[in-house]
């Protein structure tokens, strides 16, 4: 649903062509109800609709590599959404500039679980977190398990990736950005207790 809405916002770009919403009918041929918000916006969008009996070899999802449960839906999509790192910096200067201070953005070093990467996302996004930027170098990438575990998330924050993560906190700190390293050490401080007179980001580390 967050994923269309998203859609609606830049429905005149869109080629609605290269989507397509698959549902797992129910036996009068319908779509169950709680689907109906999904499956309304994709009609409006022009996307096709797909309907299926059951998890049959022509669901999307049967040969996939990781186990989702997909509780009757699908969206196929053709890219995965992610932005670069210049909207990370648009964020920093915009925060700035409106006085909108406080954490508003997470850089990610070698998060492999990609359950854990959609946990921080989706907590990203509860807590109105800008931008995340993770790196591509031994590190979960955006997946359908990722968006998944982020129930929503991953489509109101900007997802970056980011070659070289020492670079793009480089480009964040010009850009106006102080940067917090997060740690598990006793005398840490905790986030909330940062100065609220600047735009922060968290820079949190892997599991290890």
């Amino acid at each position: 649903e967050a994923f269309l809405e998203n859609l609606h916002q830049q429905a005149k770009d869109i080629d609605n062509t290269k989507y397509a919403l698959h549902v797992i009918v129910d036996k009068t041929h319908k779509a169950p109800s709680q689907l109906k918000p999904s499956v309304e916006s994709a009609k409006l969008l022009g996307i096709k609709i797909v309907p299926h009996d059951n998890a049959e070899e022509t669901w999307p999802l049967s040969d996939a590599s990781e186990e989702l449960n997909h509780q009757r839906v699908c969206l196929k999509i053709p890219e995965y959404p992610v932005q670069n790192i210049v909207e990370a910096i648009n964020h920093v200067k915009a925060a700035n500039e409106n006085s909108e201070h406080g954490c508003i953005g997470i850089v990610l070093d070698q998060i492999q679980d990609p359950r854990n990467f959609g946990a921080i996302v989706r907590s990203a996004a509860f807590f109105g977190v800008k931008f995340v930027v993770y790196g591509t170098d031994r590190q979960a990438d955006i997946s359908s398990l990722v968006l998944k575990t982020s129930a929503g998330g991953a489509f109101s924050v900007s997802l970056i990736p980011a070659v070289n993560i020492n670079r793009a906190l480089q480009q964040l700190k010009e850009a106006g950005a102080w940067v917090a390293g997060t740690a598990l050490a006793e005398n840490a401080v905790a986030l909330k207790e940062v100065p609220k007179d600047r735009a922060w980001v968290a820079v949190m580390g892997n599991e290890g």
